[in-house]
């Protein structure tokens, strides 16, 4: 499920989401701090595939495929025609050319922390 998928992103266990105070604090985080971390500085592999003798379609994992999944929707053909109305290629280089990664880890982390300590102080409360 997506809740799951974002709490493995950000180490947190799905069962500390699923409490209403959390949700309002996990939006946040996710919407300000993990997406454009994942979206703009977190490399992934992409593969590169090619045909082998027996016409098998093959795999590889190139150092030069190592790319952001922004860099690769910009490598892509006709990349701003799959952006929705209204956004730019040149408004998402800002976003992604505002931090370096490690700002981007550090901040992310920081803000990790941050959410733990509330998940935690509403947990205790409760």
């Amino acid at each position: 499920s997506r809740a799951r998928t974002r709490a493995w992103c950000a180490g947190i266990s799905a069962t500390s989401i699923s409490r209403p105070a959390s949700r309002t604090t996990w939006t946040p985080y996710a919407r300000g701090h993990l997406s454009p971390f994942v979206n703009f500085h977190r490399p992934g592999l992409y593969a590169t595939k090619h045909v082998d003798s027996k016409r098998k379609v093959r795999r590889k994992y190139l150092r030069d495929d190592v790319k952001t999944p922004y860099e690769k929707l910009k490598s892509l053909s006709g990349a701003a025609g799959h952006l929705k109305p209204g956004l730019t290629l040149r408004a998402l280089d800002r976003i992604a050319g505002a931090q370096s990664d490690l700002e981007a880890t550090r901040a992310l982390n920081a803000a990790r922390v941050k959410l733990f300590r509330r998940i935690r102080s509403t947990a205790a409360a409760a």
